[in-house]
């Protein structure tokens, strides 16, 4: 039987007003749709056994919309939740949602979700063909590490030596009549140019989907955000500062990203995948530190913070006894072939976080994703040291304190014991 897949996507821009997930304007109605935002979908069958994989052009969502992916497909086909894969492309100019800041999340928009999805799943199975996978990695230059360390410790701004993932990840999906399908493109880094505070834009990963789109008639494109917590766009670095930029930027990098991909996409750069299928799903507790019930007592009363993070401490405060200190981090490995898989976490990594995974992985090329839900920023052992934004983002996810040390061992050791399992 060999291989199979099908491919969808559909519209998912509401035409109804909701708040924006984080554009810096939290809580805020949007006053313009700039292009569309939407729900990718790609079915993957080897014998009998499928693979799915879902993308949205949203921040985040809770682990209810992988409740209800699974059991809508599980009454179609005869898959396993491990065998489900959902990412969200992290932007931050989408509608709000349940899983972040719920007090701005519309129920409206979460039934509108999920029809769409319901809808996309079914596009792509009933485009079910034969064909085959090509992998392949592409070298670029569009991002740029955001802790720089300085005489106040470690700020949110440039640093052009901070380390980073530059490759793009690219899994190629040719039909039968050896024509491409479905790109499965995978990449680390924040969507923030921030263009327009009060406006709805897939920014630069919708517009890499887009551009493609156009050049490769009849392919249907899925970004899959990587371990981008501590990258931004390198065309938002100004000398020392971070700017804002306009939708010019955004085209330029995802135009840029395009062309890398096309000049290469029908070389010996991708290599043939025999498809051999597995899947295995996990979770891991997070210790987290505690701050103390007077840190939330006085946050909850800090004009200075916006009022999502001051509902957060409220929240904490209230329930403060009842909160434990640790939470779930969900994860997961798909493989693709005896030498490819799909390494995929919960919440916000760092690239460093790749990295010390991909140890656990030796023997395999890894296509690492984060951003399945909105747990925690997942940091390293050296970056809780260094301190900094992602370590004391902590209100922002609901938890009690920062992440404590010892987090690069339980990774590591899960996604090994996770391996010997597939």
């Amino acid at each position: 039987m060999g291989l199979t897949f099908g491919l969808s996507k559909q519209n998912i821009t509401p035409d109804f007003p909701t708040c924006l997930a984080c554009s810096q304007q939290k809580d805020t109605l949007f006053e313009r749709i700039h292009d569309n935002i939407f729900v990718r979908c790609s079915i993957l069958n080897n014998d009998g056994h499928y693979v799915l994989i879902i993308s949205y052009d949203l921040l985040f969502h809770s682990r209810d919309l992988y409740n209800f992916v699974y059991d809508y497909i599980s009454g179609r086909l005869d898959i396993g939740m491990p065998d489900i894969l959902i990412n969200y492309t992290h932007d931050h100019n989408a509608p709000s949602v349940m899983g972040y800041n719920n007090f701005s999340a519309s129920p409206e928009y979460e039934e509108l979700l999920k029809r769409k999805t319901a809808e996309c799943i079914d596009d792509a199975l009933a485009e079910m063909e034969p064909g085959i996978m090509e992998y392949g990695i592409i070298e670029g230059d569009w991002n740029i590490n955001r802790r720089r360390p300085s005489p106040d410790g470690i700020i949110l701004a440039p640093n052009p030596g901070g380390p980073r993932d530059k490759n793009i990840y690219v899994l190629k999906l040719i039909s039968g009549t050896a024509k491409i399908k479905g790109l499965i493109i995978n990449y680390a880094c924040h969507p923030v140019h921030y263009p327009d505070t009060l406006g709805l834009t897939s920014e630069y990963p919708g517009y890499l989907c887009r551009y493609i789109e156009e050049e490769l008639k009849g392919c249907t494109p899925l970004f899959l955000q990587g371990a981008g917590a501590d990258v931004r766009p390198l065309g938002t670095a100004e000398g020392s500062r971070f700017a804002h930029r306009s939708f010019e930027f955004i085209k330029s990098m995802a135009a840029s990203m395009k062309d890398s991909l096309m000049s290469v996409l029908d070389t010996p750069l991708f290599r043939p995948i025999e498809p051999s299928f597995a899947s295995v799903s996990f979770s891991v507790e997070v210790p987290t530190a505690d701050e103390g019930r007077q840190y939330f007592q006085q946050n909850k009363l800090n004009i200075n913070l916006s009022g999502h993070l001051r509902r957060n401490a409220e929240s904490i405060y209230t329930n403060y006894d009842s909160i434990k200190e640790s939470f779930t981090l969900h994860c997961g490995i798909i493989k693709l072939s005896d030498n490819l898989v799909i390494a995929h976490m919960g919440g916000e990594p760092v690239c460093g976080v790749k990295f010390e995974i991909e140890k656990s992985l030796i023997g395999y090329d890894v296509i690492f994703t984060g951003y399945t839900d909105a747990c925690a920023y997942i940091v390293t052992d050296s970056m809780i040291d260094e301190d900094g934004y992602e370590v004391q983002c902590f209100l922002e996810y609901m938890h009690k304190g920062r992440i404590k040390k010892g987090i690069d061992s339980i990774l590591t050791t899960a996604f090994s014991n996770a391996l010997n399992r597939l």
